[in-house]
């Protein structure tokens, strides 16, 4: 690839790539290198720790070392239920706030938690890095999303307490969440 010359003989490619290792821009025409932030998982998980629905979307799974799908999910699990650890410690502490951010990193996957007076907890998982300035705000939206949609499922007369869902319109939107997000 060639960039346009510039007067003193550099390409526009030359300025920006020098211009990016010190941290700026030369121009509209830099592209951010950085891979969005996609969903790996959604863990929903019951106030005593049960899985009332995790969710792992193998495709995206870029920050874990690779393995079958069967693999993949089997980490993905482990990851969710050893960041519960953190979850454990703001029940020690009063506090109205359901959103706790950033809970745990693990390679390039990371988890943020959403905890309900309920007890009950959202745990999502992203791979890749963030590129939007209000990163922090829309996860904080997204896992107030997934909790209101469980709460929803939850309701359903035929929903026993403290089991799996069993609702595929629930898995559905879920799905179309983790579609559709990217930060």
């Amino acid at each position: 690839q060639t960039g346009r010359r510039l007067r003193d003989g550099h390409s526009t490619m030359d300025a920006e790539s020098s211009e990016a290792k010190r941290g700026g821009h030369a121009g509209k025409s830099v592209r951010s290198t950085a891979v969005p932030s996609m969903v790996a998982c959604i863990a929903v998980i019951a106030p005593k720790n049960q899985p009332l629905a995790i969710l792992v979307y193998n495709d995206r799974l870029d920050g874990l070392p690779r393995g079958n799908n069967r693999e993949n999910e089997a980490q993905m699990h482990e990851v969710v239920y050893n960041s519960l650890d953190v979850f454990d410690d703001v029940d020690a502490r009063p506090s109205n706030e359901s959103f706790l951010g950033k809970i745990s990193t693990v390679g390039s996957v990371v988890l943020y938690g959403w905890i309900a007076t309920t007890r009950v907890k959202v745990i999502v998982a992203l791979s890749g890095s963030p590129t939007m300035e209000n990163h922090e705000a829309r996860m904080k939206a997204l896992l107030s999303k997934i909790y209101r949609l469980s709460v929803a499922a939850m309701m359903n007369c035929f929903q026993p307490m403290d089991a799996p869902f069993n609702s595929p319109k629930l898995e559905s939107k879920l799905n179309d969440i983790a579609r559709h997000f990217r930060t």
